[in-house]
């Protein structure tokens, strides 16, 4: 289950073949994947388990745009971002299903928060220890934490590019 973001500006006509323009944009696009990296490694900044999280930067001599990408095929990453469907658990290798449990709503706290770029400290386990023969579980709500860093990224993406582009122009003079 892969969670990319992506995101893409379209180049001016005159300079989308221009050798200067593009040397000029590398290390601004690269800076910038650099920072979308890190908006992702918040989202987990509090999990035991870190994802690893690719970056790809596209800038093309022939079509008219200007990309970043970050994305990973980490399968808990993408149960979180994508949420899961609600189902019934049922023990596998012992007879019971043992956890702590206070009551619905209050046993558990989650460590991350529907399109909040971040992540808490730890999850709260509640309640004395408890059994049962099986569990209905909710499911996980989607987290979205791509869509939340794309609308945050795009803008400034854009204004980078334009500014960037605009320095390369005079640069060229």
């Amino acid at each position: 289950m892969a969670v990319s973001v992506e995101i893409k500006v379209i180049l001016p006509k005159r300079l989308k073949s221009d050798e200067i323009a593009r040397r000029g944009l590398l290390n601004p696009l690269r800076k910038f994947t650099t920072v979308i990296k890190k908006d992702f490694q918040a989202t987990t900044k509090g999990w035991n388990h870190q994802p690893k999280f690719e970056t790809k930067i596209g800038l093309t001599r022939l079509g008219p745009d200007a990309s970043v990408s970050v994305s990973t095929t980490d399968e808990r990453y993408g149960w979180i971002n994508n949420g899961t469907p609600a189902r019934t658990i049922t023990p596998v290798r012992a007879p019971a299903l043992r956890f702590p449990y206070q009551g619905p709503g209050v046993s558990y706290k989650a460590k991350t928060k529907r399109r909040v770029i971040g992540s808490g400290s730890h999850w709260q386990k509640l309640g004395p220890v408890q059994q049962f023969a099986a569990v209905n579980n909710p499911g996980i709500e989607p987290r979205e934490f791509d869509i939340a860093i794309a609308e945050k990224e795009q803008k400034p993406f854009e204004n980078m590019i334009k500014s960037e582009l605009s320095k390369a122009a005079n640069n060229a003079f």
